[in-house]
Parts: structure tokens; C-alpha cells; sequence
């Protein structure tokens, strides 16, 4: 599948749309994250890789997350302390 688009101005970043044939062809629906990498004479478009579970363990230190304690200041209306 070929498809010509033009580079525009969106926001203070450029962009391309994507017709919807190709998407659906590649499963890209809208929202879908992807990879964008630069390579000899363009730019590839590729699917985000979800992290699993697996991932995320390999990537734990071991240490449990402690919460700092917040001063929220002192009442400032009905509340029960």
C-alpha cells in the first residue's frame, strides 16, 4: 500500500495523517501508541510495545514506595480531626 501525505504544523510540533485504509491494514486505531525511529532516507512508523508484568518486575529494585507524609495545614472549615 502507497500513500503520499504532506507535513504539517501542529502546535509547535510538525505531523502527518495517516489514512484510515493504512491504519486498518496495520491495526493502528486511533489512540494506538507508537514507535517512531528515523532510518536510512525516512522515518518508521512501528507499534508500541506494551510493558508486561514481567517487565515491570524485572525492572523493581526490591524496595517498597513510601508515601512522605503531607502537612496539609490546619482546618479551614467543618472538618472532623
Amino acid at each position: 500500500m502507497l500513500a503520499e501525505t504532506t507535513v504539517r504544523r501542529i502546535g509547535n510540533s510538525q505531523g502527518i495523517t495517516i489514512p484510515k485504509e493504512m491504519c486498518d491494514a496495520v491495526g493502528f486505531p486511533v489512540g494506538k501508541r507508537v514507535v517512531l525511529t528515523t532510518d536510512e532516507g525516512g522515518v518508521r512508523i512501528t507499534s508500541a510495545k506494551g510493558r508486561t508484568i514481567r517487565d515491570r518486575m524485572d525492572e523493581w529494585d526490591g524496595v517498597r514506595y513510601q508515601s512522605p507524609e503531607v502537612d496539609w495545614g490546619q482546618p479551614a472549615g467543618n472538618e472532623l480531626w
